[in-house]
């Protein structure tokens, strides 16, 4: 949570924000790309399970590892629409 006087962040939005975020990781609703253009970007997104928020960006590889983004490139080519929902847990 930051603490400068221009955010509006609380704890209970950041507390949504990160149940949201592992919600749809669970769901199979988030995804990552690498690389992307000329500019080798990275990028990712993801979307509720209720369809309610989406959320995305996108940045410059800068001050990650050469190795940690070839290995990135490598495993993201195979996931072509994001990572799948993790297995349901038998009862």
């Amino acid at each position: 949570m930051c603490g400068c006087d221009a955010c509006d962040q609380t704890a209970r939005s950041e507390a949504d924000r990160l149940e949201l975020l592992v919600l749809a990781v669970a769901a199979g609703s988030y995804s990552e790309g690498y690389p992307l253009g000329s500019r080798r970007w990275m990028d990712y997104g993801l979307t509720a399970v209720d369809g309610s928020a989406t959320e995305g960006g996108r940045s410059e590889s800068g001050s990650v590892s050469v190795a940690r983004l070839r290995d990135a490139g490598t495993r993201l080519r195979d996931i072509v629409d994001g990572w799948r929902p993790w297995p349901l847990r038998g009862t």
